[in-house]
């Protein structure tokens, strides 16, 4: 399967290689935690679900709705 983390047209934004190797490591996180909270929801389930039934941007989608509103501008 096919999955977006960025959406489409999304370019890197940092102008130093140090930035993208940073940029391209915050995506890697992002995708493990969002792959993590999906097993802890399909495990809490009752019954039990299979983490692999779970849509990634489904998951994607409502973890930024319930994280964003939280962050605060730098």
């Amino acid at each position: 399967a096919k999955s977006a983390q960025l959406g489409p047209g999304t370019v890197l934004r940092s102008a130093t290689p140090d930035g993208v190797v940073q940029e391209i490591w915050a995506q890697l996180i992002v995708c493990h935690l969002t792959r993590a909270l999906m097993l802890h929801a399909a495990c809490g389930a009752d019954p039990p679900l299979a983490p692999e039934r779970i849509s990634f941007r489904r998951a994607q989608s409502l973890t930024r709705s319930d994280v964003r509103p939280d962050l605060s501008p730098l």
